[in-house]
């Protein structure tokens, strides 16, 4: 047994029948820095990742809901030859089974639809849901809509766009970019809305004058009850590609 002298900071140990003793060195302020830094850069990294994967997930979720939707809708308008007016009917008619499907996951609240829907879509749907529709619409708005053809849109989910909602006046003008689409065809389609608020009085009479023929011209004092009525309560661009030309 070999006895030597007592190191508090060093380690024994034997290599070929021999103490070894080994200091225990600690790591410096420098170093210890460098190491925190390197972790917070890879969990940096890693809620990155994170947060990309989710939204792409609530994105894969979202189509799906829409595609069911669109199933929906085509099977009502086979089984009643006619549009539903509001979601509701779709459920009650067994054509939806879980309302969950009304709901996009990106939706915080999962009312984002009956919040900013104007007019009458507020009103007539009672069941909570994201996703906005034309088919409450008048029936020169909506046939405007099925004018453009089997791409013709029928809900429409613009949560997974840029923008931040308005927590006192909510609005559909909140969000830009990207717009998940359903459409008459069945397919589910990608579309970018960029709003314009910059509406002439010419473009909304003429889109009146053409959708509604018997309506004619109105009064210059009107102009502009029209252009506010036609653009923020008729988002065209969400369910058509482009204006139906006169």
């Amino acid at each position: 047994m070999i006895i030597g002298p007592y190191f508090p900071s060093t380690r024994r140990g034997f290599v070929n029948g021999r103490a070894q003793c080994w200091g225990v060195r600690a790591f410096t302020l420098i170093e210890l820095l460098t190491v925190i830094a390197i972790i917070g850069i890879l969990a940096t990294l890693l809620m990155s990742a994170l947060a990309t994967a989710r939204k792409k997930s609530q994105v894969v979720v979202s189509i799906s809901n829409l595609r069911q939707i669109a199933l929906g809708f085509t099977l009502y308008r086979d089984d009643y030859g006619r549009r539903p007016r509001h979601w509701d009917a779709l459920l009650s008619s067994g054509n939806l089974e879980n309302p969950q499907i009304l709901r996009c996951p990106a939706d915080r609240q999962g009312n984002w639809g009956n919040v900013v829907q104007p007019g009458p879509v507020s009103r007539s749907a009672t069941n909570s849901h994201s996703y906005l529709y034309p088919l409450p619409w008048e029936d020169w708005a909506w046939n405007r809509i099925v004018q453009s053809g089997a791409h013709a849109g029928l809900a429409a989910c613009q949560l997974h766009g840029v923008g931040r909602p308005d927590p006192e006046f909510p609005s559909m003008r909140d969000y830009e970019g990207l717009v998940l689409r359903a459409q008459l065809d069945g397919a589910v389609v990608k579309r970018e809305i960029f709003w314009n608020l910059e509406v002439s009085q010419d473009s909304a009479l003429s889109a009146v004058d053409a959708s509604v023929p018997e309506m004619g011209m109105v009064a210059e004092a009107d102009a502009e009850s029209f252009r506010t009525s036609m653009e923020p309560d008729r988002p065209w661009a969400l369910f058509m590609d482009a204006p139906i030309e006169p």
